[in-house]
């Protein structure tokens, strides 16, 4: 079964939350997503899981959710549980354990989803994690990937890179290049 490309976005909206994955990932090998309060584990049934979200939004950051929104975040993270071993996933404007415009960081997949319960920790969100290695940084140019090809369709925290994307080939052939 040939390997699965993905793009992965790490939260911005917050300094804190962002030093807390970035440090995950480059210390642990830990690649999370938000949208990880306690109880949302994605394994959970679907309306399990969407009465957890809108129960944990208003207790967690109070916000009054409704089942769309909490349909809509659960079917975005759901590709987390597709990502297998020895995926590829690029995170664009990461590199050594920071936020960096000029970069982008490839990472392999070593293990599946988990989820971690947060709750005793001093950032409760982010329980939604894979297992990663093989961090490498690269610029953007046109000799290794263009800031560009991160734009649309690479909208939300976590996208498949579907084969029969024009974009596809370039992140294709740039793995190839570099013989990872």
């Amino acid at each position: 079964m040939p390997r699965s490309l993905w793009v992965f976005r790490v939260p911005r909206d917050d300094p804190n939350n962002t030093q807390f994955v970035l440090g995950e990932l480059f210390n642990h090998g830990n690649l999370r997503q938000g949208w990880g309060i306690p109880n949302l584990d994605l394994t959970l049934p679907d309306h399990v899981w969407i009465q957890n979200y809108i129960n944990g939004c208003l207790q967690y950051w109070n916000h009054i959710a409704t089942p769309n929104e909490a349909t809509e975040r659960r079917n975005i993270l759901l590709s987390m549980l597709y990502m297998r071993v020895n995926d590829v996933i690029f995170i664009p404007n990461v590199s050594q354990n920071q936020i960096d415009e000029n970069n982008f960081t490839i990472v392999t997949v070593s293990g599946p989803y988990q989820f971690q319960n947060m709750a005793n920790q001093p950032i409760q969100d982010f329980g939604h994690m894979v297992f990663v290695t093989r961090l490498q940084g690269y610029q953007f140019s046109n000799h290794t990937l263009p800031r560009s090809i991160f734009g649309a369709p690479f909208m939300r925290c976590v996208d498949q890179i579907q084969p029969h994307w024009r974009s596809y080939q370039s992140f294709d052939t740039f793995l190839t290049a570099i013989n990872y």
